[in-house]
């Protein structure tokens, strides 16, 4: 996750092709993660997404390293993007692989907005019931000790 500065105002988040600057107040020191909106002018079909999401898994980018969540949403005919990532750096290496994938399935750069993540909230996980232990098997020497009596 990016470091940021009190007195850094403005990042830049660069892909191929691809310059955006957003502007984020930063009060004090601390990590955090960045969304991705993608919203394509040419709208983007559900089929030519789940090609996209086909060659990514065959590229192996399937689950890349640094996205943190993943949604997609719309209808049939146009489909927009969401994401998390943990950095810049991390989505900037996913870019390497999505741009041509991206030319490949019709669709050219498409310009995301970015900007910091504020606050998640996450449902609290449910709690398990405990579990019951197993009885341990009796060993050889017990089990003919036993059979003798």
């Amino acid at each position: 996750m990016q470091e940021l500065r009190p007195q850094q105002r403005q990042f830049d988040v660069y892909w191929p092709s691809l310059e955006v600057k957003t502007e984020i107040p930063v009060q004090e020191v601390y990590r955090m993660a960045l969304a991705f909106y993608f919203a394509p002018k040419t709208p983007m079909s559900a089929q030519q997404y789940n090609e996209c999401v086909k060659l990514l898994k065959k590229a192996g980018a399937g689950h890349p390293p640094g996205r943190v969540y993943h949604a997609c949403f719309g209808s049939p005919e146009s489909v927009t993007v969401f994401d998390v990532w943990k950095s810049q750096a991390a989505f900037e290496k996913f870019g390497k692989t999505l741009m041509p994938i991206m030319e490949q399935i019709g669709m050219g750069p498409v310009e995301p907005v970015v900007m910091a993540i504020h606050n998640v909230i996450v449902p609290p996980g449910k709690k398990s019931a405990p579990k019951k232990r197993a009885a341990a098997p009796k060993s050889k020497a017990r089990r003919k000790a036993g059979k003798k009596r």
